[in-house]
């Protein structure tokens, strides 16, 4: 398959040897043809679901010079979480039952349009030829 190997005449090098197991299309997204053999018209993408290959090589960029960022962000949530059970230990309990059922109900309706959106062409790719391992190992 060209398009897992990085050395195959076929690729497009229109990646600047940034990602170059990926083929792009001409306007700068990935091109999932050969992983995914959908025909778009069957389950189109939606705008916010495209990746330029600009936005992605700048977060990609961003987050492998400042990769230790998540270690420090994750220190401070650790500390702060520990240190406000500390001293929330002593107050009032705050009353927070409507805000945690609208969390709760913005979670629940965002699980279900990512189901909703998710389920249907996974199950398409499961039932096609060699559609499990294309689906779990390829990508």
């Amino acid at each position: 398959m060209s398009i897992l190997n990085p050395q195959s005449p076929t690729n497009n090098s229109s990646s600047n040897g940034r990602f170059p197991m990926f083929k792009y299309t001409p306007d700068g997204f990935i091109d999932y043809s050969e992983l995914y053999p959908l025909s778009h018209e069957k389950f189109p993408a939606f705008e916010f679901e495209k990746l330029s290959l600009e936005s992605y090589t700048t977060l990609g960029n961003f987050l492998y010079h400042y990769w230790y960022l998540s270690l420090v962000i994750g220190a401070i949530y650790m500390i702060l979480s520990f240190a406000l059970q500390h001293w929330m230990r002593n107050q009032q309990p705050i009353k927070l039952k409507w805000s945690l059922f609208l969390w709760n109900m913005a979670i629940g309706i965002f699980s279900i349009i990512g189901f909703c959106r998710v389920v249907p062409p996974l199950l398409y790719r499961i039932s096609l030829p060699d559609g499990f391992y294309r689906s779990v190992c390829v990508m």
